[in-house]
């Protein structure tokens, strides 16, 4: 009897890994963002992904232009007003050199 069993059970699992199953395929279709995205090359991934998505993507010159610009505002003696003149000469260097507002690539 546990012969009959054990041969039942295994022609049954025999059987359910013969029958097949055709999966439903599906197409994708990407936007112009991934588009614009998968295209990036390798050495400049992150200059050309800003652009793709619309953020700033200051170059090597507005990064060196903004730092120089930064260190020569007055850091001042650590009160409150000095800190906030300081940001502010900070704001003003950053909004001077770099764009702070970005618009995607054309079709993006």
């Amino acid at each position: 009897m546990k012969y009959c069993f054990a041969v039942s059970a295994l022609a049954v699992a025999a059987w359910a890994q013969s029958t097949t199953t055709t999966a439903a395929t599906a197409s994708v279709t990407q936007s112009p963002k991934q588009v614009c995205l998968a295209n990036c090359p390798a050495g400049d991934a992150v200059n050309c992904q800003a652009i793709c998505v619309g953020v700033p993507h200051p170059g090597e010159s507005q990064m060196i232009d903004t730092t120089d610009c930064v260190a020569k505002c007055d850091q001042g003696d650590g009160s409150t007003a000095a800190s906030d003149a300081y940001r502010k000469c900070q704001d003003a260097c950053i909004s001077s050199f770099i764009i702070t507002s970005g618009t995607a690539a054309p079709g993006a």
